[in-house]
């Protein structure tokens, strides 16, 4: 079930993603506003990856901390 909600979530994060990427590409605005606005997204993405990659760190730690 939680499987199933992340490849959801994943997926529907892909389309939304793909068609804001699309419409960027497309818009006839300045080449550094289309930059600006794809730096957002990302930035928050890589916070994001940080974050859960620092937790499940934390996580194994605390994992062996308890076996010992």
């Amino acid at each position: 079930m939680v499987l199933a909600g992340a490849v959801l979530i994943i997926a529907g994060a892909a389309v939304l993603g793909g068609y804001f990427v699309y419409a960027i590409a497309m818009s006839r605005e300045p080449v550094l506003l289309k930059l600006g606005l794809a730096a957002i997204p990302a930035g928050i993405l890589l916070l994001l990856l940080a974050v859960l990659r620092d937790r499940l760190k934390k996580r194994r730690q605390e994992d062996l901390k308890e076996e010992f």
